[in-house]
């Protein structure tokens, strides 16, 4: 899953340094502001960590940097077995597009990045060393603007937000695309800042982001043609969205300033939207959220817009049958502050992009949260990473196979 974050307070020229020596490394995981911070040992926690070995390529691509094809994107590695968690120094970014916009990862193995120029760049992932190659000549897109897949990794969905369309394409075995017949389809006058599918990938749901008033959706069809569901495009408020394993539920949240909830919606036969109850009350304002592979668990990544500070991570429990969410036990998570947060396919790990403080001065950093495989609790036991980045930026990770 690729996660959009911004990182704040962040000095410029530590880290310039960062970019050149290919991101420190750093003792300091979890925390930043008046929080302590002690040098953390390597090893996984032994209390609800993974119980098998988990190695996770982590991509960075700075918006900021990559318009000049001088080096807008970097490679971090986690391996659970050594708890280690470093910036790949030999790694060689590939050829960028100029105005990237988004990144993902499809079948673990599959990497594009859209720009807003109308171009759609292809990698492939070589597994384990994480090196990329172009998969093709870039592709001419409608807009460019945002990204997002199937649950199953067939389909790309491209936006185009000026045009309000929505390009789709079928994923090949070699990383290359095909165009589906029909693409681009029309939004009916949403611009599809933000997308998102459900759980299995029988509808497609998009808003304009920040601010949207309306969420346009669309049945799947078995070849990727997308067909408006009857009264698309909805009355809705919900700005970032993501769906979960079964398929039963969207979830969705304002991003606005005074906003502290999350919204579930029911999803119906024919993808109807339906309010399910009340929204869930956060302490923090949420900026992006995660939700667990599994399905059961829905993670908030809070943001005060406002003083610019990054608030900790929340976690809630989904009920299957009514849709309520619990919070988990332990949250919020007080030391673990973030506003993005990708987890690895086998839900073991989340990458909690936000900022620590090295010297007295915050720094921006990935760090690993270790995810309860019976709670869904937070921990940090492994030591962060620094990224470079000052400003909008994508992380998206897959795992070495």
């Amino acid at each position: 899953m690729t996660m959009k974050v911004r990182a704040l307070l962040v000095a410029t020229v530590m880290l310039a340094e960062m970019w050149l020596v290919g991101c420190g490394h750093y003792t300091c995981g979890t925390t930043f502001g008046s929080s302590s911070c002690t040098p953390g040992g390597k090893g996984v926690s032994q209390g609800g960590g993974p119980s098998n070995s988990v190695t996770t390529l982590g991509y960075f691509v700075d918006f900021t940097q990559a318009g000049t094809n001088t080096g807008g994107m970097a490679l971090q590695k986690l391996d659970s077995n050594a708890g280690t968690f470093i910036s790949v120094s030999s790694f060689l970014p590939p050829a960028l597009p100029h105005f990237p916009t988004g990144l993902e990862i499809v079948n673990q193995s599959s990497m594009y990045v859209p720009s807003s120029d109308g171009e759609l760049f292809a990698y492939t992932i070589d597994l384990p060393t994480g090196n990329l190659t172009s998969a093709a000549t870039p592709y001419t897109v409608a807009g460019g603007d945002s990204i997002a897949s199937s649950p199953s990794g067939n389909l790309l969905f491209v936006g185009d937000t000026a045009g309000q369309r929505i390009s789709v394409f079928t994923v090949n075995a070699d990383s290359t695309l095909t165009v589906v017949a029909g693409s681009p389809f029309a939004t009916s006058g949403v611009s599809p800042r933000v997308m998102a599918t459900d759980g299995q990938g029988k509808f497609l749901y998009a808003t304009s982001g920040q601010g949207s008033a309306q969420m346009a959706a669309f049945s799947i069809g078995s070849g990727g043609t997308l067909t408006a569901v009857t009264g698309s495009p909805f009355s809705s408020i919900a700005a970032e969205i993501a769906g979960e394993a079964s398929g039963k539920y969207l979830f969705g949240i304002t991003e606005q300033v005074t906003d502290n909830h999350v919204y579930v919606f029911s999803i119906g036969s024919s993808g109807l939207l339906t309010l399910v109850g009340s929204p869930t009350l956060t302490s923090g304002t949420p900026r992006n959220l995660s939700v667990h592979p599994n399905g059961k668990w829905v993670y908030a990544l809070n943001e005060d817009q406002v003083l610019g500070t990054i608030e900790p991570v929340e976690g809630f429990e989904l009920d299957a049958s009514t849709g309520a969410l619990t919070p988990l036990t332990g949250s919020p998570f007080a030391n673990l502050l973030a506003n993005g947060g990708p987890i690895e396919p086998t839900g073991h790990f989340m990458f909690g992009l936000g900022l620590v403080h090295i010297n007295g001065a915050p720094v921006s950093a990935v760090t690993p949260y270790t995810i309860d495989q019976t709670t869904g609790a937070l921990t940090s036991t492994i030591e962060s990473e620094g990224f470079p980045g000052i400003d909008q930026a994508a992380y998206a990770v897959t795992n070495v196979q």
